[in-house]
């Protein structure tokens, strides 16, 4: 099925419509760009700083989690003591 001439034209206004759309609205892109990060810059550091806080929190927690999970595999007879050192 090939195209008629009508259709290629039909076609081609649509692209050229596109590409003028496109080429009238670019110099708006940038400044909608930059607007954006500047509106999600906050949000994005607010929650950096509440992951940083929660991870401070956190970590001693686990530490002591898993030093005490530690503890607990090692049996009892196997830790030095001050009386068995020579």
């Amino acid at each position: 099925m090939n195209p008629t001439a009508g259709d290629v034209v039909e076609e081609a206004a649509w692209a050229l419509g596109g590409g003028v759309l496109t080429f009238a609205l670019f110099p708006f892109a940038l400044p909608a760009l930059v607007l954006t990060v500047a509106f999600v810059l906050p949000f994005a550091l607010a929650g950096l700083a509440i992951v940083l806080v929660l991870s401070m929190v956190a970590a001693p927690i686990r530490l002591v989690r898993r030093l005490r999970s530690a503890m607990d595999r090692v049996p009892s007879g196997s830790h030095p003591t001050h009386e068995t050192r020579s």
